[in-house]
């Protein structure tokens, strides 16, 4: 039943330009970074393949990635509120808590999927601008390291979710996750920045927590928390307020 569910997810996305886009947009890091590096040259310095990839981590778990996932939540489970096909769904022999899941399930693996793109992208524009320091050692550790942390983060987006179907507007999810980044921004260098869980996945991943003085427990409980907390309130409005026509 849940391969049925993303199959057929992947017949709606097959029909909208929303896959593209997301794929498109996951560019705008490794474009940006290249225009860094060209810059860095261009003063003599030279950009590693490590830091370049660190930095593409950063920029992606800490700042777009957050707009980014959150513009996906919006979509994928407002789609049929506003469409009006909740309804035809739910006729079918699948319940509300089956719906949820096939579509948490199609989140996380739609986050996997732009995450291995944006990772490639870097690391393809690093080659190809004749970059220094690659190793399959680091190019494979990198990657666990994204995603890793887009996991986290796919936890921690969860009241997201909840919003996106409470509110089924676009604009106040984009607002939200704007919101999450400038705190991202805010908090990050900040003693207490593994406990803000839309930083912490990046912190986590990356092996940066012996930065601070909190243990790898404390923020993971956050995530998990924020995660659980998340996906009750989204399954309670779900269960409780009645199918649009």
């Amino acid at each position: 039943m849940l391969t049925n569910f993303i199959e057929m997810e992947f017949l709606k996305l097959k029909r909208s330009k929303i896959f593209l886009v997301t794929l498109l947009g996951c560019l705008i890091i490794p474009f940006l970074l290249s225009g860094e590096f060209l810059y860095m040259q261009s003063q003599g310095n030279q950009l590693l393949f490590d830091l370049f990839l660190s930095e593409s981590n950063l920029y992606f778990l800490s700042m777009f990635g957050v707009v980014l996932f959150a513009v996906i939540a919006n979509h994928l489970f407002t789609r049929e509120y506003n469409e009006h096909t909740l309804k035809s769904i739910l006729t079918l022999p699948v319940s509300k808590t089956k719906y949820l899941t096939g579509k948490f399930s199609m989140y996380l693996l739609w986050i996997l999927i732009l995450s291995i793109f944006t990772f490639l992208s870097s690391s393809l524009c690093f080659i190809l601008l004749g970059g220094d320091g690659f190793t399959w050692t680091i190019f494979f550790k990198m990657f666990k390291e994204l995603i890793f942390g887009s996991i986290l983060l796919y936890l921690a987006m969860s009241p997201l979710v909840f919003l996106s179907i409470l509110m089924k507007n676009s604009v106040f999810i984009m607002i939200a996750s704007a919101g999450i980044v400038f705190g991202n921004m805010l908090v990050y260098g900040k003693v207490f920045a593994p406990l803000f869980p839309w930083i912490s996945p990046f912190i986590i991943s990356a092996g940066k927590l012996g930065e601070y003085t909190y243990g790898t427990i404390t923020p993971s409980l956050i995530i998990l928390a924020t995660f659980i907390i998340g996906v009750f309130i989204t399954w309670l409005y779900t269960y409780k307020s009645d199918v649009p026509l």
